[in-house]
């Protein structure tokens, strides 16, 4: 029996709220059972993968380590919307994490990803 995939779309900075490390943590998790999935980087959710970001406070634990962990489970590629990078002037030489393969995605290669999940979750 096929397993259906799951997207998970990350689209929250994770400097103002902790969307950001729920969408990682249920990844994580999802990843614990081999299930399937897909990752993509949109809106806000871009910055997550941007070299230079760092934790403004010791109180908000940065999210880099977490990011770091994901090929220890089997995810080696994450999808990045172009579109959203453009927004924020950033460049694909700007994003970076450690072991992931960062797919640029244009607006039809966002739709193919969301059309073709079983079940997507937005973070």
């Amino acid at each position: 029996m096929e397993q259906k995939q799951s997207l998970y779309i990350c689209r929250h900075t994770p400097l103002q709220s902790s969307l950001a490390r729920d969408a990682l943590d249920a990844i994580l998790a999802a990843a614990v059972y081999d299930q399937p999935l897909e990752i993509l980087f949109s809106g806000e959710g871009v910055l997550q993968l941007a070299k230079n970001l760092s934790a403004p406070s010791v109180q908000q634990k940065d999210l880099r380590k977490n990011l770091m962990a994901l090929p220890m489970f089997d995810i080696t590629r994450v999808h990045v919307c172009t579109r959203s990078l453009a927004e924020r002037n950033l460049s694909l030489e700007q994003l970076g994490v450690d072991g992931l393969e960062i797919e640029p995605s244009d607006a039809a290669a966002c739709q193919q990803l969301i059309a073709s999940a079983h079940t997507v979750l937005s973070f």
